[in-house]
């Protein structure tokens, strides 16, 4: 450059573009000022659609879609298809409850009926009707038997419900139970009309002292043992009443005579009594000791419960059998033969008339044995010690610890390969399971992540089989994962259904525009 040449710029050209100059805010320059106003404007909202139509007069500026469109759109994605096949799936897998229902509406619907008589019979005679504990009542028809109708037994609405009392034995076959109930009524009226007559002989023996032979048949007829408790006839009756328990039981103890002596106070301490009790001990063998004891029915569960702790059992057998037919027979019997001697004026059979009703009265009290006490047969067996072992009872009681060790053993190894195979295939169902809703959830709709999944598949595995009870946990888990994918569909519904417009942010500034500090 030529030292001599003239600088273009001017003095006041280098004050205009000194940095004093530049900071003015207006600037002096007019032109300036109308530049940086220009910048400073906002453009007009249509000014990008009509930048476009200017290039492209065919362009349609964009508007937004209709909501009819949108709802076609969701319906056919990916997620509304999952939502409507888990819907599906829940209805197939899930238990039905119509049997519980039905079940309830039936036992409503049983003491609904009030007592009436099939067939032109006539109305009941309710005058000597007896309550039922349901609340109901028994009446009599004269001409019942011979219309040969049946009788319904039914709630009265007058009376608080109650437990609805149990079929009676007698009458489980339908073809039988008009000969049952007719023959059960007449019963009825003839222990009616014996009280009646009882009670003329009373009178006409306090009138007549004077007649000698007669009048002592009528006192000996007069005191003839009733039962105590009598058995009422057609009524309904608690079946627990009349059931005959008994049980067998097998004890192996370690040590004999002191198992023989616990069984005698457990025995004594709930009001029962030993029968008979034998006790050997060979050379050989197994020692063993059988007892045959009573106790009260009520107490028969509690006794052997004890029993069993004394020992290990081997075998245990508990029957029950209802003697309510037999007892209702026992008792017709018995009125039966009351009747025959009132009647009976021959000394002979007046006699054997008495000692049958002896007999039965007999019978009758051994019913009531058999129905309060509950008769138990125990075996109790103690392995002989072998020539080894005999250390004045100590290695016996070594031996018996180890064979209860390897007997605990043994079953603990029955029990896991028993429960084993079952849980195999639940968890190999449950891991192929778990791989099918990975391929799907994830990879391929991308709907959760594998860390959601997880925790979500493991929480489903351990608390929704728990909360249908236990059962069918495989069905629970299939249930679980349908119910998973069905809320993982509807979440990406909602999330494409409220899918936000996107932010346009500013782009950032060139720090050459950037004013100088």
């Amino acid at each position: 450059m030529n030292p001599n040449q003239e600088n273009p710029l001017s003095d006041s050209d280098e004050d205009a573009l000194s940095p004093a100059f530049l900071a003015q805010d207006p600037p002096l320059d007019p032109e300036l000022r109308s530049l940086l106003q220009g910048v400073k404007t906002a453009p007009p909202p249509d000014y990008f659609e009509q930048f476009w139509s200017e290039l492209n007069p065919r362009l349609i500026p964009l508007k937004p879609e209709p909501w009819s469109v949108r709802v076609l759109k969701l319906i056919k994605s990916p997620p509304a298809i999952s939502v409507a096949a888990a819907v599906l799936a829940v209805a197939f897998l899930m238990p039905k409850q119509n049997g519980l229902f039905d079940r309830a509406t039936k036992q409503a619907e049983i003491p609904a009926a009030v007592l009436q008589l099939e067939g032109n019979s006539g109305s009941l005679d309710t005058t000597h009707a007896k309550r039922l504990p349901g609340g109901g009542q028994v009446g009599t028809h004269p001409d019942l038997i011979g219309d040969e109708s049946r009788l319904r037994v039914g709630q009265d609405k007058n009376q608080p419900a109650a437990a609805p009392p149990m079929v009676l034995g007698a009458a489980k076959e339908e073809e039988r139970a008009s000969v049952n109930e007719a023959d059960s009524l007449s019963r009825s009226q003839t222990e009616l009309k014996k009280q009646k007559s009882n009670d003329l002989l009373a009178n006409r023996q306090e009138g007549q002292t004077n007649q000698g032979r007669a009048n002592q048949d009528l006192k000996e007829r007069a005191t003839i043992a009733a039962p105590s408790s009598p058995i009422p006839l057609l009524q309904g009756y608690n079946q627990a009443d009349y059931l005959v328990k008994s049980a067998t039981l097998g004890v192996e103890v370690p040590q004999l005579t002191q198992a023989f002596t616990a069984t005698s106070l457990i025995v004594n301490q709930h009001n029962g009594y030993i029968v008979s009790s034998t006790m050997s001990r060979p050379e050989n063998g197994m020692a063993s000791a059988q007892i045959s004891f009573k106790v009260p029915k009520q107490h028969l569960l509690t006794v052997i419960e004890k029993i069993e702790k004394t020992g290990e059992v081997r075998n245990k057998n508990i029957r029950s059998e209802d003697l309510w037919k037999q007892v209702q027979t026992q008792k017709l019997d018995q009125d039966d033969l009351q009747i025959q001697i009132q009647d009976t004026t021959d000394k002979a059979s007046l006699r054997r008339l008495k000692r049958q009703l002896r007999e039965q009265v007999l019978k009758r009290q051994e019913f009531e044995q058999m129905l309060r006490m509950a008769s138990v047969e125990l075996q109790l067996t103690q392995k002989a010690p072998s020539r080894f072992w005999n250390l004045e009872g100590v290695g016996e009681q070594i031996q018996y610890k180890l064979n209860r060790a390897l007997g605990d053993t043994l079953k603990l190894l029955v029990e896991i390969l028993v429960v084993l195979p079952p849980l195999l295939i639940y968890f190999g169902s449950a891991w192929l399971l778990w791989l099918l809703l990975k391929l799907i959830l994830v990879q391929r709709l991308a709907l959760l992540s594998p860390r959601a999944l997880a925790i979500a598949y493991l929480l489903g595995l351990l608390f929704f089989p728990l909360a249908l009870g236990g059962k069918e946990l495989f069905r629970a888990t299939l249930l679980f994962a349908t119910l998973l994918g069905a809320g993982a569909g509807i979440k990406a519904l909602i999330q494409r259904w409220q899918k936000p417009s996107p932010k346009i942010e500013p782009a950032p500034l060139d720090p050459e525009d950037l004013p100088p500090p």
